[in-house]
């Protein structure tokens, strides 16, 4: 398993990372996320009008990177992926706000590799 604080971006990984220590860096960069963003909602400046759009935003992209982080803690813990599991991931990544098109592209090539699912990207 890789450490906690490893990056899916890191140019020093290995050509070939399983889909359990990609999942893992991917979790950890989504939980760095969410926590950047409470940190942005605590220092907010008060009062803070309902009407403010920038920390409506805030409260979305926590909501939605909770929502995408339980999803993939729930996979996780399902290592190695049945084929119910592996159509959930696809779904969840497919459908990601909060993760860059190039982790996509990385698990979905990881997911192929491993004969898991078929290339949809």
């Amino acid at each position: 398993m890789q450490p906690k604080n490893a990056s899916i971006e890191s140019s020093n990984r290995p050509d070939s990372l399983s889909l359990d220590s990609i999942l893992n860096a991917l979790i950890d960069q989504l939980e760095a996320k969410r926590s950047r963003v409470v940190d942005e909602i605590r220092a907010y400046p008060s009062p803070i009008p309902a009407c403010d759009a920038q920390f409506n935003y805030l409260l979305e992209q926590r909501a939605k990177l909770s929502q995408e982080l339980g999803q993939l803690q729930q996979i996780a813990k399902n290592l190695p992926l049945d084929e119910n599991d592996v159509k959930s991931l696809q779904a969840l990544i497919e459908s990601s706000d909060c993760i860059d098109s190039g982790n996509k592209d990385q698990i979905m090539a990881v997911c192929t590799e491993e004969g898991n699912v078929n290339s949809t990207f």
